[in-house]
This record gives C-alpha cells, sequence and structure tokens, in this order.
C-alpha cells in the first residue's frame, strides 16, 4: 500500500521522536563513534562533555545530533527552541536531514503544532511530497513571509493533511510516495506517529501493544 493513500485514509478516517535511538542507530561518519558508545552506556557526562568539544568546531552532523538530543531530551533537559537552533544551524550547513527533522518536530503537538512551518520546512528538504502539497512557484531563497502568503490560499484541511504527511514520512524515514515497508518496525512506528499526533499529548502506550498490533496486522 502507497504510504499516501494509506494517510490519506486515515485523515479521513479520523477527520483530519521520533525517538532518538533511530537517528543514532546509523552513526554519521564525522561523529566520534565514542559518542555513540558512550550513549549506549547511558553515560550522559561523556556524551555532553564530548559533544561540547566537537562543537567547538562545529559541522552539520553534530548539529543535528545534539538538536535532536535537545528536541527529545536525551541527556540534556529537552528544549524545543534550543533544538530548532542547532537544527538550523546544521541546515545551514548542508543537512538535508536537519530539514527533515524541523518539518517533523513543528508537527509534533508536544512543541506546538505550526502547520506552516512544517511544509515551509518540508519544501526546503526537497521532500517528495503529492502534487497537492507542492507549493507552486516555490524557491529555497524564498522569503518565509511570501510563502506563508502563498499558503493562506490553501484550504485548511489540505495544509494540514500535507504537514501531517511530511511528518510521518520523517518518522518512517520514507518518501510520501514510496511503497511502505511491510515489516514490524515500520508498522509500530506508524501507529505511534500516529496516536501521537491525534492524541494531541504524545504517547503512552507500551511498545509491546505496538508490536502485538503490528503482528496482527501483518499475520
Amino acid at each position: 500500500m502507497k504510504l499516501r493513500r494509506l494517510l490519506s485514509f486515515l485523515l479521513a478516517l479520523v477527520a483530519c521522536c521520533q525517538a532518538l535511538a533511530a537517528d543514532v542507530a546509523a552513526p554519521a561518519q564525522a561523529i566520534s563513534e565514542d559518542i555513540y558508545f558512550q550513549l549506549r552506556r547511558g553515560n550522559c557526562a561523556a556524551v555532553v562533555r564530548q559533544i561540547n568539544d566537537e562543537l567547538r568546531k562545529p559541522h552539520a552532523e553534530i548539529l543535528l545530533f545534539t538538536g535532536a538530543m535537545y528536541e527529545i531530551g536525551t541527556c540534556v533537559k529537552r528544549d524545543w527552541n534550543r533544538a530548532v537552533s542547532y537544527c538550523v544551524q546544521s541546515s545551514q550547513m548542508g543537512s538535508r536531514a536537519a530539514r527533515m527533522r524541523l518539518a517533523a518536530g513543528y508537527f509534533d503537538p508536544i512543541n506546538g503544532v505550526d502547520i506552516a512551518s512544517t511544509i515551509w520546512w518540508a519544501h526546503q528538504a526537497a521532500t517528495a511530497l503529492p502534487e497537492a502539497c507542492r507549493l507552486q512557484g516555490f524557491k529555497p531563497d524564498m522569503e518565509p513571509d511570501g510563502f506563508v502568503a502563498k499558503l493562506r490560499a490553501w484550504p485548511a484541511a489540505q495544509a494540514k493533511a500535507c504537514a501531517y504527511i511530511a511528518a510521518v514520512a520523517k518518522t518512517l524515514n520514507i518518501a510520501p510516495d514510496a511503497e511502505l515497508p511491510r515489516t514490524p518496525e515500520t508498522w509500530v512506528r506508524l501507529m505511534q506517529a500516529i496516536v501521537r499526533h491525534e492524541n494531541g499529548v504524545g504517547d503512552a502506550y507500551p511498545l509491546a501493544l505496538y508490536q502485538s498490533a503490528a503482528a496482527l496486522a501483518l499475520d
């Protein structure tokens, strides 16, 4: 089933942190392997110390990693504004992953949903959005105010659906028009993303519940 088709069905059905572990599963080459080692051990003091050392000469990967830590609250106090600051700096150094993370983060209810910012960063990341979600005449150097002015011409439901697609696609790390992998991990993350957005306050359900539901769906 196409992700876009599935999301369209779900959006109709409901009328409409990503976890850090997913982001660090495949370490970026420019980040010290020891940071990941200490993170897996739960040695936050060592992680923070080494990150601060690398931030003296920042590069896109360490800025994105630091932003992810502040967004999720791993080894540091959760702070969305600081997360945005680090991710924007990473984006300015050319990180498409940072732009995708910002797109998803701005649609997270915990951060306060900002549909315009979600769609803006999805465009900046050159996300393969459906035709109805592509702003005509968009250019990467377009002024944000001009972008928002054009976006206001969209029906509210269309803007929300497009932001939803962009955010969930980032959570699954696949293109919105890609074939949805039939794997338990993908379906668990999809269900978590939907529950997170529809509840509006996060997700309190145990992982085992999602795993059981995914097993039934894929059986």
